[in-house]
């Protein structure tokens, strides 16, 4: 098939490379929003992919990348070739003050009341990016 002949195809399908994104800033305040929270830990392909999906936005991976490296450097190293390393906080955190928890039925459901809705909505959030992400095709696949 030539170039005029594909691009003549692509044209009567009403396909075409997206040329409106939406707004950097808006983009760079996405990201800013996700990396408060578990998005802190995903790669600038699932980023991307959260944005599209939970933000309704259209941007280039690139300018997804570029703007997840300007707003979080130091994370940048951690999250490369999908190695994790553990950041240190210099906050004691909730654990600082383990004699205020006993462990009794009471505090465990106080603090299931308190974080249930937080743990649901990551959960949510996990669930939809699992069942849509992209299988890639794989050569060597045994199934029929």
């Amino acid at each position: 098939m030539s170039l005029c002949s594909l691009k003549s195809k692509l044209k009567s399908f009403s396909l075409s490379r997206k040329t409106h994104f939406s707004p950097l800033n808006t983009v760079r305040a996405a990201i800013q929003e996700e990396l408060k929270g578990p998005g802190q830990h995903y790669g600038y392909r699932s980023m991307w992919q959260i944005l599209r999906q939970k933000y309704s936005l259209t941007m280039r991976r690139d300018d997804v990348m570029t703007l997840t490296r300007e707003l979080d450097p130091s994370g940048v190293p951690l999250r490369a070739r999908r190695r994790f390393v553990r950041r240190v906080y210099s906050s004691c955190g909730p654990n600082h003050e383990r004699h205020l928890f006993s462990g009794s039925r009471g505090h465990a459901c106080l603090v299931r009341f308190v974080f249930l809705g937080v743990l649901q909505r990551d959960l949510d959030e996990s669930r939809e990016k699992w069942n849509t992400h992209a299988i890639r095709p794989v050569n060597q696949s045994c199934c029929p």
